[in-house]
């Protein structure tokens, strides 16, 4: 990483370079990856400014590190509990409608908050998943301007900012979904509703009505909308809505990187996250389809790096590819994810990216 980064407290900083030393500690059993995995634990968790409650931008990743670091050295309990105190007595108010993507969103809202609390398994419904619930049950309250494209309110249609990140994160987080089964069932069929046909290939906008080139990744597109489709077909024991998302994610097989805007390598919007955002459905979908697309979007990620001597590189607001280094767009979750894959680290974190973990 470059010499001038900035500590954070989130998945997408500090604590997600910690959980890449994690997977590399249990891995590879060298003490030198552990110990830099309290080192970066430590400096997240001395940071002195006023931390955002979000799990891409704040406290709620260093929380759901923490949890998972707890396995291996559990004093970590105590950070945990601290982070937990910290979130619930500064969450706001559940039932105000959101001014921007960000109050409810994976990245950095209510459904990024619920995943952190629940990365290491489903509890039962608190304040996030009854904001979640409400802001689901009416189209308007999910309805802001994109925090980047800016335009007209929209409804977004994204896992990282959108619906299919809310209805992913309850369907995987509620110890008992059928308490929620009306706003699931709604939420996905809704979601479900604005998928369209492209030469025999199920795609989803960015947002309802957006006439924009599809994505195919795990952020926008086929991958992460599908993906949760399938985890709240699990969730309301709905075998058609399950299977219908597996059918989508299979048409991925005929859809050409060059065609779905995939040239990076990342988890977010590049080949590995795509591979990890299948391999989350293909792990209990039995389908050798989804193995095929996984191996696929692995071996053209591995070129890619191969390509380019190990670097990731990672389009930036100056339109040209620049060293990336983090969790969510860079080499540090290149590396968690393809030893996710690989087997040899445990994916209770992809509950962090609203996926259901790799057993």
């Amino acid at each position: 990483m470059p010499d001038d980064w900035t500590p954070t407290r989130s998945f997408a900083g500090t604590s997600g370079y910690a959980l890449t030393f994690m997977a590399l500690a249990t891995s590879t059993g060298e003490s030198r990856y552990e110990a830099a995995m309290h080192a970066f634990i430590r400096t997240a968790a001395r940071l002195e400014d006023r931390p955002h409650l979000g799990l891409f931008g704040g406290i709620s990743g260093l929380r759901a590190v923490t949890a998972l670091a707890a396995r291996l050295e559990p004093r970590y309990a105590g950070l945990v509990a601290q982070c937990d105190r910290y979130i619930e007595s500064n969450v706001p108010q559940p039932f105000v409608l959101p001014a921007s993507f960000g109050e409810f969103d994976v990245i950095g809202g209510w459904a990024g908050i619920r995943l952190a609390r629940c990365i290491d398994g489903p509890r039962e419904a608190d304040v996030s998943t009854h904001a979640l619930a409400w802001i689901l049950d009416d189209e308007w309250r999910w309805c802001c301007v994109h925090p980047v494209r800016g335009g007209a309110p929209e409804n977004d249609l994204g896992l990282a900012h959108g619906a299919p990140g809310m209805l992913a994160a309850m369907a995987l987080t509620l110890d008992d979904p059928a308490r929620a089964h009306e706003t699931l069932a709604r939420a996905a069929r809704e979601i479900a509703s604005h998928a369209y046909e492209r030469d025999g290939i199920t795609w989803w906008p960015y947002g309802v009505g957006a006439t924009d080139p599809p994505r195919a990744a795990w952020c926008y597109g086929i991958p992460g909308v599908a993906s949760a489709l399938y985890a709240a077909g699990r969730a309301l024991r709905d075998d058609a809505l399950a299977a219908f998302g597996v059918r989508a994610l299979e048409g991925l097989e005929r859809v050409a990187d060059a065609d779905s805007m995939i040239d990076e390598a990342n988890i977010c919007h590049g080949r590995i996250g795509n591979a990890l955002t299948v391999a989350s459905v293909a792990c209990t979908a039995g389908s050798a389809a989804l193995q095929r697309v996984v191996e696929r979007y692995v071996v053209a990620g591995l070129d890619e790096l191969e390509a380019t001597g190990g670097r990731c590189m990672s389009r930036q607001d100056d339109g040209a590819k620049h060293d990336t280094y983090n969790e969510l767009t860079g080499s540090a979750g290149i590396v968690l994810a393809l030893l996710t894959l690989a087997g040899e680290f445990d994916g209770a974190w992809m509950r962090g990216h609203a996926l259901n973990p790799i057993s």
